[in-house]
């Protein structure tokens, strides 16, 4: 490519003293100088034609290099910019299904509902609406109030590690691991509870979209249980063998869907019914047999439980005692003197006289004939001189009352 634009290019004054050696080359065939200077004139445009073509061509081919260029920057920031969209719209869409609540719409026009607005715990509705088995512990009143008091969490991909009966972990739902232990198992619940329950899941299960066919089973099976005259006899066992079979054969009934073993839950089994009464009643008699043989060993001689010889409990102290607390009777230093008196020698028996009144006992009275005091940590002698030491030392019995003035030498 030419330095300079061909086009802004000028020809030169070939006639001038610059060209005269190249005019006088052409002379030599013949001619003048003016011819000359014509045929350089001529031979420069057609040079110049000839740059003006390059030039054009390459200009042509740069900017069709700057235009393919652009155009390649415009797609790639289009494409750039599609992709940012992309990735914008799937974190919005990942953001709407983890915080669902944030996103959903709401009606403009709608207005709260004066009835009660019944919404059931999260585990539950999830498990309805895959069409497992759920407690109807979650549709109690109970229940009810215990999934409206808690925290509804909008993540339902939560998992939680928990440790399953074989002893073996595994992630189960948050929500689950949550309500785990605190929800009362099918055949425990009261028949109030069961009412309440049937009621909420059979609306439940029509507002998950469950087969018609399906709703109408379970809920002939809960009438025909209601109706059972078990139901309305005198026995609390055969009534808890009805919520008993109500437990199993449901959950059952969940297991062996799409099964050969598949059945009608609407149809009562009351054979199984039976089996599940004896079993109870058996259970009870055991039971009753394990609390006798316990009291049994309770108050046997050889188990060392004498209930009704036991010390009853100190009583709790008076607000006087609180007040005015008992003084403590002083602690007495052990004698650690040798023992250096002579050993005692029984004194002779005092001598009678006719018709003289008999002052003491006969028994002979050792130096060292001493009886702890109850009153007092002493030696009897010191605290209460003994009839024969009245006696014999001519001084009062003393009072009973301790004289502090000898118990300070002790301290």
């Amino acid at each position: 490519m030419p330095a300079n634009n061909p086009h802004l290019a000028t020809p030169p004054d070939f006639t001038s003293e610059r060209f005269r050696q190249a005019r006088e080359q052409i002379i030599v065939n013949g001619g003048d100088h003016v011819t000359a200077a014509d045929q350089l004139a001529l031979i420069w445009t057609v040079n110049n034609d000839l740059e003006k073509q390059e030039w054009d061509r390459q200009v042509q081919q740069q900017q069709q290099a700057a235009a393919d260029r652009e155009r390649q920057e415009a797609e790639e920031r289009e494409r750039l910019q599609l992709e940012r969209e992309r990735e914008r719209e799937a974190a919005l869409q990942e953001e709407k299904k983890k915080y669902r609540h944030k996103h959903a719409p709401i009606p403009q026009d709608a207005v709260i509902s004066s009835d009660p607005i019944i919404i059931p715990s999260p585990i539950a509705v999830r498990k309805l609406r895959k069409g497992d088995f759920v407690e109807l512990y979650y549709f109690t009143n109970k229940g009810l109030r215990s999934a409206e008091s808690s925290t509804r969490s909008a993540d339902d991909d939560a998992l939680a590690l928990l440790q399953m009966g074989d002893g073996l972990h595994s992630f189960v739902p948050l929500a689950a691991a949550q309500a785990k232990g605190t929800i009362t198992m099918d055949k425990d619940l009261s028949w109030e509870e069961f009412a309440e329950a049937a009621h909420w899941l059979a609306t439940a299960m029509r507002e998950n979209e469950w087969p018609e066919d399906r709703v109408d089973s379970h809920i002939k099976f809960w009438i025909a249980l209601e109706g059972h005259p078990w139901r309305h006899g005198h026995c609390e066992i055969s009534k808890h063998a009805l919520l008993t079979y109500q437990a199993r054969v449901r959950r059952k009934w969940h297991d062996t869907l799409a099964t050969p073993h598949s059945f009608n839950i609407a149809l009562i089994n009351t054979t199984l019914l039976s089996q599940i009464r004896d079993e109870l009643v058996h259970s009870a008699r055991v039971a009753q047999l394990e609390s006798l043989k316990q009291v049994s060993l309770l108050f046997s001689p050889s188990s060392g439980n004498h209930l009704l010889t036991a010390t009853p409990p100190a009583p709790p102290p008076t607000f006087y005692e609180l007040l005015f607390p008992p003084p403590t009777p002083p602690t007495l230093a052990p004698d650690t003197r040798p023992n250096t008196a002579p050993p005692a020698q029984p004194m002779p028996p005092p001598k009678r006289t006719l018709g003289t009144r008999d002052t003491h006992p006969t028994a002979p009275i050792t130096p060292r004939d001493t009886r702890p005091c109850p009153h007092l940590r002493m030696s009897w002698p010191t605290c209460h001189p003994t009839p024969n030491q009245t006696a014999d030392k001519q001084i009062p019995p003393r009072r009973l009352s301790p004289d502090y003035s000898q118990i300070a030498q002790y301290t």
